[in-house]
């Protein structure tokens, strides 16, 4: 979900409840309660065909143009395309792209597309090769560092101006900036026990610094360069083992941990200052 102006918009995961899975589901809210739910037009021809999750989205800050991307089904195989709407959800545009099963993240920054495939995540806690594209998804390259290709990213994150490729998988990111030079860094995190590969894993605080979750601890960095451990009393005080998503709440200046399933289920809000972070 991405707030954007007086837009909230959301991608739809499962259809339910007669939809069937002939379409995907994608709603808007419009501040403080026009809420409406995109899947078929007024012809009747569905917005996002043969698509049962949509899960990848980016809002372009700078013109509001929504990006989308989606998950493979299990009932129907996965187009191999990306959507796009310049009219914030009225109209999609559906750009054809050449790879099997297609994307499932994806981020626009310094005028590219960069999107990857969680194709593998489930079976061998794999991704595949980011790609980036200069044209809007016409064509589209490797993205190499040190002439090698750049997988097992998991998401992307815009901090401080540079694009951050983060990995919850090997331990290694890569930063790019306005210049396009990649720089590798390490990410001091493995987190286990989580069974889908949330977008949700860190969150970017006011660009100021990031914190990420990983099983029993939270990291926080500034700089992706010196990293500070925190938390261990939100786990105690919720007894949760591990979270399943963060977000940032900036009216509060809290954190949102959120945790899914039955009783279990909830959401604990973290007040910022009590991470005793030092200006």
């Amino acid at each position: 979900m991405v707030l954007y102006d007086n837009f909230i918009f959301i991608p739809g995961i499962d259809p339910h409840f007669g939809d069937e899975f002939n379409a995907g589901n994608f709603y808007r809210l419009i501040l403080p309660n026009d809420f409406k739910k995109y899947r078929y037009n007024s012809k009747g021809k569905p917005y996002f065909p043969n698509v049962p999750h949509l899960t990848g989205i980016f809002v372009d800050p700078d013109t509001g143009h929504i990006y989308l991307t989606s998950i493979q089904g299990e009932i129907i195989d996965k187009p191999n395309c990306i959507f796009k709407s310049i009219d914030y959800g009225e109209t999609w545009q559906i750009i054809p792209i050449p790879f099997i099963p297609g994307f499932d993240r994806i981020v626009k920054y310094n005028g590219n597309l960069y999107a990857v495939s969680l194709s593998d995540y489930f079976r061998q806690r794999k991704t595949g090769i980011v790609h980036y594209s200069n044209d809007e998804g016409e064509t589209w390259n490797q993205l190499k560092h040190n002439n090698n290709p750049i997988k097992d990213i998991t998401d992307f994150c815009i901090f401080k101006g540079r694009l951050v490729l983060l990995t919850d998988i090997n331990g290694k990111g890569y930063i790019i900036n306005k210049q396009g030079k990649i720089e590798s860094f390490s990410i001091p995190i493995i987190i286990s026990g989580m069974r889908w590969p949330s977008p949700h894993w860190f969150v970017n605080v006011e660009d100021q610094f990031i914190v990420f979750m990983a099983q029993k601890k939270f990291y926080i960095t500034r700089d992706l360069i010196h990293w500070e451990i925190f938390g261990e009393d939100a786990l105690i005080k919720t007894n949760k083992n591990y979270f399943n998503n963060i977000a940032y709440w900036p009216k509060r200046k809290s954190l949102l941990l959120g945790a899914c399933g039955g009783w279990w289920g909830g959401i604990w809000i973290y007040n910022i200052e009590d991470l005793f972070i030092s200006n």
